[in-house]
């Protein structure tokens, strides 16, 4: 050991805090040997850190730096193991980052500041371990079993596995790092000069009767918009800035869970991850958390409206791409686009866009918008050799920052303006707390699996877009929040005990984590500490035993809930119609709930896709029968009353009588138009929601009312005559059945407000 080793290892300790993934597996054994990628002397001491009995001969280096050969070291090992297969030795590769960000290839003092593709001189490294040692990520990966390479001769089993040890750690440093990062005009340039590009510009001229140097003067502009402007001093200022904020608005922590498949999959396809928009912070919270988990940062597809002054420069230096709302029509915008993502997916980046375009402001999924998905099908398809992999995140809050302004947009308020004013007057959100971000990872899609070379992209696109939505609302986390939601806005009351608020959270749980083919994460903490929360952030209000909400509470408890809703929506129909049809066989609430199933799958995006739905359903059954939910007897169902049961219905009975508003205004006026059709539903649905003890605004979303309209007509139960919609068939049997199934004062209420009943 050089003299000065314990000197640098004392630096080492006070300079490096690692983040470490795969921790289970660093552990020493008499057989067990580690892998380093160099032999720089700052990474046997990291090791040694964490591990204190590491034996020195047990280090192993791809790049020993010109000393013994890591083939010579490994030829010995194997010799060693085939001589004594009785033993079992191990071989752990594990790499060292300081600072995980890549460097632009034209700075050099950028070396300095992070981790990078070159290595630098002994003060480059220097200086980087001092500068970014606390946030340093030690990366352990499944140990390599030498008894595993008996059927290679010694010398090529050697060969081979040198050969894999150096391509894992070159694979695992871009994982990491990301790809070198290019001179942006360079990339401008190569994608001016891209065949699809060069022929749209044909087209462009020949279209606006521009010259040549007019049209490549506006894509030049175009693409400089568009186009992110990466820099890695930015990236770690920004990470600095969102890691002290989050630990203020988020003191209970920013998790994502669920990465291990993804750090498998960053290995061998390039990433496209999809998540929900709930939020203006979901931009952050995902790439921070990413970030921390030791994987590439992705570029972020973000809505041109905040590409403003300060704000703008900034995102777009920390990986954002900007693109207008809409660009329809404009095949020169739409190449372009195309081509950048194209270019920077080829190159090696990670990407991030919302599969659902904006905000979801009532907590359910919006409608998959593909645009975007579909300009990543045809690049696939165009360059098939280029594995490419979809990752579905579901995202979710404690607490939603922009509850009060969804709720004021939901009343009629215009959606307020993204500029600098609005920035700043965010900051004073930065004295209050939320509580947690919840992140889940869903079931990754292969596109090499669902994408055929030869089929339209577009149609592709949709049916992509649906299967990510249900793969992210599979993923979804009983947020306590959520569970409280639930339970106190199917109290007509909107107050209830402690003792049976938190026994219904209970059975909501054991109830849900038993329906089929889902991946929920369950909620962590008492049911004590979720009230505490809940009443500190004034989501609720409690009086010695008693949880009560005002209506104003209510209102913003409907998003919390309505996250949940694709869980609830069919065991609470199918209590309902059990309930109400009292008596009946499980055939015929089958068939009903099946006919009703497009309607709810368009409105819910549910997690159970109805070429299975038979069996889904019979699940259910199966999974309410076994919480004491239903009973059978001669094979007629019966539904006891319980506290479960009740809000289970109370939740589910609203969706039908919405479906049923809508029908009975078009029986009233015979042909009206679809956008009186939606204006005079979402205002009645307003007034009749006051039955269930307060007024929701999110009740009368018109996107939902608009949905159901889009699958009636889809369905034949709604036409369409110049432009005027109308009843397909005789309404009578499905009034009549509605009458048996919702409560008659509801009926009643509808009927009189409308006239005459259908």
């Amino acid at each position: 050991m050089h003299w000065s080793a314990p000197l640098q290892q004392w630096l080492l300790k006070l300079f490096v805090k690692p983040s470490i993934i795969g921790e289970p597996i660093l552990a020493t054994g008499p057989h067990t040997y580690f892998v380093l990628e160099h032999k720089r002397s700052s990474l046997p001491l990291v090791l040694r850190n964490l591990l204190p009995a590491l034996d020195e001969s047990k280090l192993l280096f791809a790049d020993s730096g010109g000393e013994q050969p890591l083939a010579e070291d490994l030829y010995a090992l194997i010799k060693a193991q085939r001589s004594n297969p009785e033993i079992e030795i191990r071989l752990i590769p594990v790499s060292v980052f300081y600072g995980h960000l890549p460097k632009r290839e034209r700075s050099l003092v950028r070396a300095l500041f992070g981790e990078s593709w070159t290595h630098g001189n002994p003060i480059t490294r220097t200086l980087r371990i001092i500068l970014n040692g606390r946030k340093t990520l030690v990366s352990a990966e499944k140990p390599v079993l030498l008894d595993t390479l008996h059927e290679l001769p010694i010398e090529e089993a050697s060969r081979k596995l040198t050969r894999v040890l150096r391509t894992h750690f070159q694979i695992t440093r871009r994982a990491v790092l990301g790809p070198d990062l290019s001179h942006r005009r360079t990339l401008l340039k190569q994608i001016m000069q891209h065949k699809n590009v060069q022929s749209t510009l044909d087209q462009h001229c020949e279209q606006k009767g521009i010259n040549r140097f007019s049209a490549e003067q506006e894509s030049q502009r175009i693409l400089d918009s568009i186009a992110a402007d990466f820099s890695p001093n930015v990236a770690r200022m920004l990470n600095a800035v969102v890691s002290t904020i989050a630990k203020r608005l988020y003191p209970d922590g920013i998790q994502l869970h669920n990465t291990e498949q993804v750090r498998r999959l960053s290995q061998t396809h390039q990433l496209i991850y999809l998540p929900c928009h709930r939020s203006h912070m979901d931009y952050v919270t995902l790439s921070w958390a990413l970030h921390q988990k030791g994987l590439m940062l992705p570029h972020v597809a973000a809505g041109d409206n905040l590409n403003f002054p300060v704000i703008g420069p900034i995102l777009r230096r920390g990986g954002a791409i900007f693109m207008r709302r809409s660009f329809k029509g404009d095949q020169l915008y739409y190449t372009l686009y195309k081509t950048y993502l194209e270019t920077m997916s080829h190159h090696g980046h990670a990407l991030e866009y919302f599969i659902e375009g904006g905000r979801s402001r009532t907590g359910r999924l919006l409608h998959a918008r593909t645009g975007l998905l579909r300009m990543t099908i045809e690049s696939y398809q165009a360059t098939p050799n280029i594995p490419l992999a979809i990752i579905p995140v579901w995202i979710g809050y404690d607490r939603l920052m922009e509850g009060q302004g969804y709720q004021a947009e939901l009343a009629g308020s215009p959606k307020q303006t993204e500029n600098l004013g609005s920035s700043l007057s965010a900051l004073s959100l930065l004295g209050k707390r939320y509580g947690g971000a919840h992140l889940n990872i869903g079931e990754p899609i292969l596109l090499a699996d669902h994408v055929e070379i030869d089929q339209p992209a577009a149609d592709q696109a949709a049916k992509l877009g649906q299967m990510t939505l249900r793969q992210i609302n599979r993923s979804a986390s009983l947020l306590p929040i959520s569970l409280l939601a639930t339970c106190l806005l199917a109290t007509p009351s909107r107050q209830i005990t402690k003792k049976q608020l938190t026994e219904q959270c209970q059975a909501l749980i054991q109830l849900l984590s038993q329906l089929p083919g889902l991946a929920l994460r369950l909620p962590d903490k008492t049911p004590e500490q979720w009230l505490e929360q809940a009443r500190r952030y004034q989501q609720i209000s409690i009086i010695d035993d008693r949880v009560s909400i005002s209506e104003e509470q209510a209102q913003t408890l409907t998003f919390y809930r309505n996250t949940l809703l694709h869980l609830l929506a069919l065991p609470g129909l199918y209590l309902l119609m059990v309930r109400r049809l009292e008596g009946c066989r499980s055939q015929l609430i089958s068939r009903l709930l099946s006919q009703l199933y497009p309607v709810l799958d368009a409105e819910l995006t549910l997690p159970w896709h109805k070429d299975n739905l038979t069996k889904t359903l019979r699940s259910v059954r199966d999974v309410l029968h076994d919480n004491a939910l239903l009973i059978n007897h001669q094979q007629h169902w019966h539904a006891p009353e319980s506290s479960t049961s009740q809000m289970l219905q109370m939740t589910a009975e609203p969706i039908l009588l919405r479906y049923y508003l809508v029908l009975r205004i078009v029986d009233r006026y015979q042909q009206v138009s679809q956008d009186d059709l939606i204006s005079q539903s979402a205002r009645l649905a307003t007034m009749i929601h006051r039955t269930y003890g307060f007024q929701s605004r999110e009740y009368a979303d018109k996107r939902v009312l608009k949905s159901f309209i889009e699958q009636a007509r889809a369905h034949e139960l709604l036409g369409i005559t110049d432009g005027r919609i109308r009843l397909n068939q005789d309404p009578r049997p499905l009034f009549k059945l509605a009458r048996k199934v919702l409560r008659p004062h509801l009926i009643v209420s509808i009927d009189q407000k409308l006239g005459s009943a259908g």
